[in-house]
C-alpha cells in the first residue's frame, strides 16, 4: 500500500494515473476512483465492485458494499488507486484490511493529508516535489507554445511566469493555457496582475485545502500567509497561541514545509490566503482582520479608518516614506493582537507620534517596533498578554516609567524583551513582574551602566546578551545556585575591567562570548557544561593568567585568535579538551614550541585554524586528528613546510604562505593521492561532494590551458560504476572592469563554504573536487558527451581575471588508485554554484558547466 501525498495542484493524480496505466494489465482486475472525497461513498463502493467484477451493482449501503469487496476481492490480484482522500473513514469503507485483497495485490491512495497515510498504517509514503526550473519551462511551453521549449521573444517573460509558478503543475498549465498564442502585451498585463490577485481556477483548488481546516488552524494559516513565512517555526510557535499543533497540521496538509527550521509556505498558498483575508471587505481595510500592503495601513492610519476587525499590523517603511501614528487612528483597534513596524536603518525615525500617543495593548502578544520614537512605553500600556516586546533602535530611556500600569501588572507570558541598540537606555527594571522571562537582549546599549542584581534570582532566564554595551561597569555577584542561564554574551564591553568569581555558579550556562574583553576569573574550568567558549583579540588567557581550561569537559568550540598566547600559555590545558570539534588559535604568536605534542588527544576536533602565526613547522602530531576536516594555514609567512595529513582532512586553506619557495614536489601531492584512494568511498556515501586546496600561487602546474573555459571529450562509458568525479582548477589574476558572468538556472548543486578565507591580491589559485554524486542523475549516461566548464570571480569586490584552467576525471583501477592527479592548489572561495545545463553546442548531445565563485578576503 503506497501512500503518495502532497499539495493540491502538484500532480499527485497525474503521477498515479501514470502508474495506473503502466502496470493495470499485470493485474487480475483494476480501478481508478478520482477525487473520492467529492463523492458519496455507496457510489465509489459500487464503481470499485463494477470495475473489478465487470458487473452492475445498484441499491448498497455503506455495509453492504463493504461486505461486497471482502467477498469479491479476497481471490483476486487487484490493482486501485484510490485518489484525493480526506477522512480516514473513506479507506475504511473501501480498504478496511489489506487482508481482503488477493496475493500480489497493489492499492495507491493519494492525499493531500500526511497524517490520514500515517493512521491508515500504509506501507510507503511518497511526497510530490515541485518540478525544476528546467522541467517546469518544458511544461509551460507546450500549453503556451504547443511546443517543448519557449519562443525566443518571450525569453523574459516566460521566465517571469515560471518563478512565480515555483514549480506547481497546476499553475503552469493553467497559465500556459491563458497566455496561449496572445501577444506580448497581455503577457505583460497578466503578470501584473497576477503579482496581486491569483487566477481563480488556481486559487480555488488550492482553497480546498484551507476549508477543510478547523477554525484554529485557518486562523494559524492566515497568520502565517500575511505576517510569519520565513519566520522561526520556534518563534512563531511561542507568538501564536496553540500554533504548535496547527503548525503540524498545515505540514500534514501539504500547507506549509519547513527550511532550516523556518516557515516557508508555496507563494500561490500565501496568495490565496492574502486573499481570503482580502476579500472579506475588499474595499475597507479597516474592516480586515490582517493588515500587510504599505498602502492599506497608510489608509487607515492617514482617514482614521482602525476597526475593532483589526488583529495584526505589518507596516515595512522605506526611506522615502513619513507617516503618522496618532491615539484616534488605533483608537478603535481592540482586538490589536500583533504589531509589528520595521524600517531601514539608515533612514532614521520615520515615524511621528506624539508624546501622549496610546494604542490599545489589552490583547497585544507582540509588540515589535523598530526605532520606537517614545521615552517610554504608552501610559496605557497593557502588557498583561504580551509575549515578546522587541524595540530595537528605540529612544527608550526607561521601559516603564510612562506607564501607570506596567510597574503594578504582573507581565507572566512575557518571554523575549530585546532593547538592542537602544542607546539612550540608561537603566532597566528589576523586572520583578516578568517571572517567566527567557531572553533579554541588551545588545549596544551604549549608555547602560549597570543591571540589578536581581537578574540573577530569574529561574526562566536562559538567554542574556549585554553585548557591546561599552559603560557597563561591572556584573553583581552570582548566587551559587543560579541554574536557568545558559547563554551569556559580554563581547566588547570594554569598560567591563572583570569578571566576578561567581561566573561559576552558572551551572547550566552553554555559551560565553567574551571576546574583548579583559580577564576571566581563575576557575573557569568549573564550567562543566559549557561548549562554547570565544575569547578573542583579549588578554583572558596569557601567561601571566591563572585562568585553567582544563575541567572544561563539555567544550566543543574554543576561539582566542588574535589573543596573546606566547610562552605556553594554554598547551598545558589543550590536550585535556576531549569533546572539542572546533579550535582557532589565528593570528596569536605561535612559535613551534606554542603547539604541544598533545593535540593530538583532540579525537572529535573537525576544524583547526592556525592562520597568521609565526611557527616554521607545525607538528606533525595534526596527522593523529583522524576526524579533522578542515585546517587553517595561510598567512604563515614563516612556514617552511607542511605537517603530515591526516587521510580525513578535505580542506586545506594554506594561502599565502610566501616562506614556501614551491610545492610541486612536497608531501602534498602524496597526501591529496592518500586521501583520494583512502577517503574517496566514505566521501561518497556522506555526499561532501568537493575537497579544497589552497595554496601559494608558485606551485602551479603549468599544463594547464590558457583562459577562463576549458573543454574536454568525455570518453564512452566515462560514467561507470568506478568513476569517481571531476576535479577542476583555476589560477586568477586582478583586472580592470567587470568579467564576463555565467548563469544558469538549471543548477546541479550549490555549495556554500562554511568559513571565511583572507587573502592578498596576487596570482592565485583555486581547486575543486567533486564526487559522482554531485552529478544528477539525468546526466548520467555511457554516451559520448563533451564537458565544458568556465570560471569567473571577485577579490575584496574586484574583479578578477582567469589566467589558465584545468579538468580532469577521476576513476578507480583494478588496483584502486587514480588514474591522473593534477589537484595541486586552491584559493579562498565563499560561494560555488555548479551547474549542468542543456544547451546544445553542437548535434552531439553536449552538456556545458558552468562554474562561479565569489572570493572573501
Amino acid at each position: 500500500m503506497l501512500g503518495v501525498w502532497g499539495l493540491g495542484g502538484i500532480g499527485k493524480t497525474a503521477i498515479a494515473r501514470v502508474i495506473y496505466n503502466s502496470i493495470s494489465y499485470q493485474f487480475d482486475g483494476a480501478s481508478f476512483l478520482p477525487s473520492v472525497c467529492k463523492q458519496s461513498m455507496p457510489e465509489v463502493q459500487k464503481e470499485l465492485l463494477s470495475h473489478i467484477t465487470g458487473l452492475f451493482y445498484k441499491g448498497l449501503t455503506v455495509d453492504e458494499g463493504i461486505n461486497e469487496i471482502k467477498n469479491k476481492l479476497r481471490q483476486k490480484k487487484v490493482l486501485m488507486v484510490v485518489d484525493d482522500v480526506d477522512s480516514l473513514s473513506q479507506l475504511k469503507y473501501l480498504v478496511p484490511n489489506q487482508d481482503w485483497l488477493g496475493k500480489g495485490s497493489r492499492i495507491i491512495i493519494t492525499t493531500r493529508d500526511k497524517h490520514l497515510l500515517l493512521e491508515h498504517g500504509v506501507d510507503a509514503m511518497y511526497e510530490v516535489q515541485g518540478l525544476d526550473f528546467e522541467e517546469s519551462i518544458h511544461l509551460f511551453s507546450l500549453y503556451a507554445f504547443q511546443a517543448g521549449f519557449p519562443k525566443q521573444a518571450y525569453k523574459g517573460l516566460f521566465r517571469n511566469i515560471v518563478n512565480y509558478s515555483e514549480g506547481l503543475p497546476l499553475a503552469l498549465k493553467v497559465l500556459g493555457c491563458f497566455l496561449f498564442d496572445k501577444p506580448i502585451d497581455e503577457w505583460e498585463s497578466a503578470l501584473y496582475k497576477l503579482k496581486h490577485q491569483s487566477m481563480k481556477e488556481i486559487q480555488d483548488v488550492l482553497q480546498v485545502s484551507y476549508d477543510r481546516l478547523d477554525y484554529k488552524t485557518k486562523d494559524i494559516f492566515l497568520d502565517i500567509a500575511c505576517f510569519f513565512k520565513g519566520e522561526e517555526r520556534e518563534f512563531v510557535s511561542r507568538i501564536l497561541d496553540g500554533a504548535e499543533k496547527a503548525i503540524t497540521d498545515l505540514y500534514n496538509k501539504s500547507l506549509l514545509t519547513f527550511s532550516n527550521n523556518k516557515i516557508m509556505m508555496h507563494p500561490l498558498l500565501q496568495q490565496m490566503g492574502q486573499g481570503v483575508v482580502h476579500q472579506a471587505c475588499p474595499q475597507e481595510p479597516g474592516k480586515q482582520s490582517r493588515l500587510w500592503r504599505s498602502e492599506d495601513v497608510h489608509r487607515i492610519l492617514l482617514k482614521n479608518e482602525g476597526t475593532d476587525a483589526i488583529e495584526g499590523i505589518v507596516l515595512n517603511i522605506s526611506a522615502a516614506e513619513r507617516i503618522e501614528f496618532t491615539t484616534k487612528a488605533f483608537k478603535m483597534m481592540n482586538k490589536l493582537r500583533l504589531l509589528k513596524v520595521c524600517r531601514d536603518h539608515k533612514c532614521g525615525s520615520m515615524v511621528h507620534v506624539s508624546t501622549d500617543f496610546e494604542f490599545p495593548s489589552y490583547e497585544l502578544r507582540y509588540l515589535h517596533w523598530d526605532g520606537y520614537p517614545l521615552e517610554s512605553l504608552p501610559s496605557n500600556f497593557h502588557g498583561e498578554k504580551l509575549i515578546e516586546l522587541n524595540l530595537q533602535n528605540s529612544e527608550l530611556r526607561g521601559l516603564w516609567e510612562g506607564s501607570k500600569y506596567s510597574l503594578f501588572q504582573l507581565l507572566e507570558k512575557l518571554k523575549v524583551i530585546n532593547l538592542s541598540r537602544s542607546q539612550q537606555l540608561i537603566q532597566i527594571p528589576a523586572f520583578s513582574n516578568t517571572p517567566n522571562l527567557e531572553s533579554l537582549i541588551l545588545e549596544g546599549c551604549t549608555n547602560l551602566e549597570n543591571i540589578p542584581s536581581s537578574i540573577w534570582d530569574w529561574d526562566s532566564l536562559v538567554n542574556l546578551d549585554l553585548s557591546r554595551c561599552s559603560k557597563l561597569q561591572g556584573l553583581a555577584e552570582i548566587p551559587w545556585n543560579q541554574y536557568s542561564l545558559e547563554y551569556l554574551n559580554l563581547a566588547f564591553c570594554t569598560n567591563l575591567e572583570s569578571l566576578p568569581e561567581s561566573l561559576c555558579n552558572l551551572k547550566c550556562l552553554k555559551t560565553l562570548n567574551v571576546i574583548g574583553c579583559s580577564k576571566l576569573p581563575d576557575n573557569l574550568g568549573s564550567l562543566e557544561c559549557l561548549e562554547k567558549l570565544y575569547a578573542s583579540s583579549s588578554e583572558l588567557i596569557s601567561p601571566q593568567s591563572d585562568s585553567s581550561l582544563a575541567g572544561l569537559c563539555s567544550l566543543k568550540v574554543l576561539d582566542v585568535h588574535g589573543t596573546n598566547l606566547m610562552q605556553r600559555a594554554i598547551s598545558g590545558d589543550i590536550g585535556s579538551l576531549y569533546s572539542l570539534e572546533e579550535l582557532n588559535l589565528s593570528y596569536c604568536n605561535l612559535t613551534e614550541e606554542e603547539i604541544p605534542d598533545d593535540i593530538c588527544c583532540l579525537y572529535s576536533l573537525r576544524v583547526l585554524d592556525l592562520s597568521g602565526n609565526l611557527f616554521l613547522r607545525v607538528t606533525d602530531a595534526i596527522s593523529q586528528l583522524s576526524k579533522l576536516r578542515e585546517l587553517g594555514l595561510r598567512h604563515c609567512k614563516s612556514l617552511l613546510e607542511f605537517p603530515k595529513f591526516p587521510s580525513s582532512l578535505r580542506v586545506l586553506d594554506a594561502h599565502d604562505c610566501t616562506g614556501m619557495k614551491t610545492v610541486s614536489n612536497t608531501s602534498e601531492l602524496k597526501w591529496q593521492l592518500k586521501c583520494f584512494k583512502s577517503a574517496i568511498l566514505q566521501e561518497i556515501q556522506e555526499l561532501k561532494y568537493r575537497r579544497l586546496l589552497s595554496l601559494p600561487a608558485n606551485g602551479v602546474s603549468q599544463d594547464l590551458v590558457l583562459g577562463s573555459e576549458v573543454r574536454i571529450e568525455l570518453p564512452r562509458d566515462w560514467y561507470v560504476k568506478d568513476f569517481l568525479g571531476l576535479a577542476l582548477c583555476c589560477v586568477y589574476i586582478p583586472q580592470q572592469g567587470e568579467p564576463e558572468s555565467s548563469t544558469s538556472e538549471n543548477a546541479m548543486v550549490n555549495i556554500t563554504q562554511p568559513y571565511h578565507l583572507g587573502c592578498e591580491l596576487t596570482d592565485s589559485v583555486w581547486v575543486t573536487y567533486y564526487s559522482n554524486v554531485a552529478i544528477k542523475h539525468r546526466y548520467r549516461s555511457d554516451k559520448p558527451r563533451h564537458l565544458m566548464a568556465s570560471f569567473s570571480g571577485h577579490v575584496n569586490g574586484k574583479p578578477v581575471k582567469v589566467k589558465s584552467v584545468g579538468l580532469v576525471l577521476y576513476a578507480f583501477q583494478a588496483q584502486h588508485s587514480t588514474d591522473q592527479l593534477r589537484l595541486k592548489l586552491v584559493s579562498h572561495v565563499r560561494y560555488v554554484e555548479f551547474h549542468f545545463c542543456s544547451r546544445v553546442l553542437d548535434p552531439h548531445d553536449l552538456f556545458l558547466i558552468f562554474l562561479h565563485f565569489n572570493f572573501i578576503c
